[in-house]
């Protein structure tokens, strides 16, 4: 949202110039700071310290809260951004100052989504909906319109929403037509957003047409180094190393974080995607360090998004708590009201990302496990509990090592897959007797026939959502199917039961993993 305000400035300058006006000083600073924020945003916070002390007016303190907010983003100060944004919003006037107030809106929508708080950051974007359909000038219309729609788009991409995200991406695009000199870092986040809907559909040659137009873009309109050429270069990348094209790749990821200004989550994305390239090429003592850096920024993404998480709510009840005390004759009747649901919703998001947070480290255990070449197996309790005592079949010294080589080999296969797969079929499959495999596993895998079979079969769907991205978008039901299960519900349960987590939550979180903000 950083620079719509300065494409607002930038229209009401060359509005002025053409028609003999002249800017103050105010306007002046406004309007090239807010265009200074991409590369320097310590310089723009000085600027609008100084606009906020002379402002003279509300709308005028608001877009210098604005430009604070913009500022404090760039330079990883969420906090001290959404305390800003709020800021600002208080000062404006919703039956005013429509297009303002509708930026604001989508900014803090954005921000509710980037923390999970997905419910409430489609309210705003339905308030910034209505806020757009009041504005009358056609520019602004245009800015608003466009911001709108790529939040709703890339919202979608978060939720796997592919053909709608696209849709509503292409719709943005045709908003911004031929607004590539007036608009730019507004079409670059428009190219970029493209490209991730079609890496993520794996239409690999679309993609490159978006990321190949954003670096047009960059290089014409003066954004090189910024986060925008960063987010570009991430995109090129993944798409090198799906073409195997790893020097390249790991090229363009460590020219992207060289950005002076990158968000955390974007950091630790780019680090995950170097040390992905570094594994690819066998670089393994490399590549288990930039893996720690990105597991470490990740861990503090994650406790940063609670803080905002809980600022975000915080002005929320503060604004409903300004508009009961506007209306006294109410207060009584709705403040229990308010109150009450403003509490439950509290004690639900607190709930919900303390249990959100215990699931994800259990999913880092599980992938630390997979990168550590282990292979998952069920909680030792749910062993004991599922084995039998076998009645100590004896079985020749040659003919057990034969067997047990024969069980390696099928491991190496994917029969276990088969639905029909039983104790029965498995002594078929290895020349021998249900009795001899049977107390084979029990005693060398320590487990019974169903445990070892399930085990297999869930380290396979799990290998094959890591490497394959198309799996990530695939319904559980179609999950349990290829890894063997006869049903969604059999598959769930054994699934937690070795993992800790649900099925859909861990597809959720290699989603998460893959794409950390875009």
């Amino acid at each position: 949202m950083k620079v719509f305000i300065y494409f607002f400035i930038v229209l009401i300058f060359s509005s002025a110039v053409a028609f003999g006006q002249e800017m103050d000083e105010s306007d002046f600073l406004f309007s090239k700071n807010l265009n200074t924020v991409h590369k320097n945003p310590s310089q723009t916070k000085r600027v609008a310290d100084y606009l906020l002390k002379n402002a003279q007016t509300d709308i005028e303190k608001a877009e210098a809260f604005y430009l604070l907010s913009e500022s404090e983003k760039k330079q990883g100060n969420y906090i001290e951004s959404i305390e800003h944004l709020f800021k600002a919003k208080t000062l404006v006037d919703p039956k005013k100052d429509h297009f303002l107030n509708s930026l604001l809106l989508i900014s803090i929508a954005q921000q509710c989504r980037s923390t999970g708080i997905n419910d409430i950051s489609e309210k705003y974007l339905n308030k910034a909906a209505a806020q757009i359909s009041l504005i009358t000038e056609n520019e602004e219309l245009i800015i608003a319109k466009a911001a709108l729609r790529y939040e709703q788009a890339d919202n979608l991409l978060v939720k796997g929403s592919i053909v709608e995200a696209k849709e509503v991406a292409k719709t943005s695009e045709s908003i911004l037509h031929n607004a590539e000199k007036e608009l730019p870092a507004l079409l670059i986040k428009n190219y970029v957003l493209q490209g991730n809907i079609y890496l993520a559909s794996r239409t690999i040659d679309s993609a490159s047409l978006y990321f190949n137009k954003s670096i047009k873009l960059i290089q014409t309109s003066g954004f090189e180094g910024s986060s925008l050429e960063a987010k570009t270069l991430k995109g090129i990348g993944e798409i090198q190393f799906s073409t195997s094209n790893f020097e390249k790749a790991k090229t363009n990821f460590k020219k992207g974080l060289k950005a002076p200004y990158l968000k955390t989550s974007l950091r630790a994305a780019i680090l995950n995607d170097v040390s992905r390239v570094l594994k690819a090429q066998d670089s393994i003592e490399a590549y288990q360090t930039y893996y720690r850096k990105s597991a470490t920024l990740n861990a503090s993404v994650l406790t940063s998004e609670r803080r905002i998480r809980n600022t975000i709510i915080s002005h929320i009840e503060a604004e409903q708590e300004g508009a009961i005390l506007s209306d006294k004759k109410s207060y009584y009747i709705i403040a229990g009201a308010i109150v009450g649901l403003v509490l439950l919703i509290f004690i639900g998001y607190y709930f919900y990302n303390k249990n959100l947070n215990q699931q994800y480290q259990q999913f880092e255990k599980v992938i630390k496990q997979l990168e550590n070449k282990q292979k998952l197996e069920a909680p030792k309790k749910v062993i004991r509990e599922e084995n039998v005592e076998t009645k100590g079949v004896t079985i020749p010294e040659e003919t057990e090592n034969a067997i047990l080589k024969r069980l390696e080999d099928f491991e190496t296969t994917t029969n276990y897959t088969n639905q029909n797969m039983s104790l029965p079929v498995l002594a078929k499959q290895l020349n021998t007797n249900t009795k001899y495999i049977s107390e084979i596993i029990h005693t060398h895998k320590n487990k019974n026939f169903n445990t070892y079979i399930n085990e297999l079969r869930i380290n396979h769907i799990i290998q094959l959502m890591k490497e394959d991205k198309k799996y990530l978008n695939y319904k559980v039901s179609y999950l349990a199917e290829e890894s063997g299960f006869s049903s969604h519900s059999a598959f769930t349960v054994v699934f937690k039961s070795i993992t800790g987590i649900t099925p859909k939550q861990f597809v959720s979180f290699l989603k998460k993993d893959d794409k950390v903000a875009s």
